[in-house]
């Protein structure tokens, strides 16, 4: 699948939780409840922040960079295909690179 972020929106595949089982194999899921915040890797980023006055400001982050990403400020997506989930998200709402 494809997909081609627009302006200053960016495209993020959120990590998966890890999973560990335990010796009685019980599956432990590494998720705080209600978490605010998110990670991820970024796929694809837009041209960048169109200014009033037409001047585009690029994006901080490229494709490759591991992010920490504000969850509740995202839409999340995910392929019939594939497993994996997604997040389009603007970019101030990305907190930091890691």
């Amino acid at each position: 699948m494809t997909i081609k972020p627009l302006n200053d929106n960016i495209i993020i595949e959120v990590k998966a939780d890890k999973k560990v089982s335990d010796h009685n194999g019980i599956l432990i899921v590494n998720k705080i409840a209600n978490k605010d915040s998110d990670t991820g890797i970024v796929i694809a980023t837009g041209e960048g922040r169109l200014l009033n006055d037409g001047t585009i400001i690029k994006p901080n982050v490229k494709v490759g960079d591991t992010v920490i990403f504000e969850r509740l400020a995202c839409t999340e997506i995910r392929t019939k295909d594939e497993d994996n989930a997604y997040a389009i998200i603007k970019e101030n709402n990305i907190l930091c690179i890691l």
